[in-house]
């Protein structure tokens, strides 16, 4: 077996790391033992590898690293696009108890973010949810 196939073993290895630790540090050296690969194979002498290695690792922090971060999702819901929404209270909402609201010709549940008394037919506005309750607030 040539050298080059060696650090294309490492390079694989270094990518199947990165799926388990999700960093794209693995990565990056896959990415770098990949153009070390290419030096080696064209028998260039190991300290052009060491550049080639090092050239690699610099790109991919500096070119991909950054453009996966911009794509990293964080974890939402639809819920979170109901804050700050206006609701109309369609079953009273109990003090500490849970009652129902209606927003955009949808039904949740509902608790006052104070634990008062909110009557039906009241405007509340949606602070926050916990769950699959809203947190809201009476309009005034």
């Amino acid at each position: 077996m040539e050298a080059y196939h060696f650090l294309i073993i490492a390079s694989i290895i270094c990518f199947i790391i990165e799926v388990f630790v999700p960093s794209f540090v693995f990565a990056s050296f896959g990415i770098g033992l990949i153009f070390s690969t290419f030096a080696n194979y064209f028998e260039f002498s190991v300290e052009w590898q060491i550049y080639f290695f090092v050239l690699g690792l610099i790109l991919s922090f500096i070119g991909i690293r950054p453009l996966l971060a911009k794509m990293d999702v964080s974890e939402s819901t639809n819920s979170d696009r109901l804050i700050g929404m206006e609701a109309l209270v369609t079953e009273p909402i109990a003090e500490n108890e849970p009652g129902r609201v209606k927003v955009e010709g949808d039904f949740f549940q509902a608790k006052s973010i104070d634990g008062s008394k909110i009557e039906k037919g009241e405007k509340v506005k949606i602070i926050n949810y916990q769950s699959i309750i809203l947190i809201v607030k009476p309009l005034k």
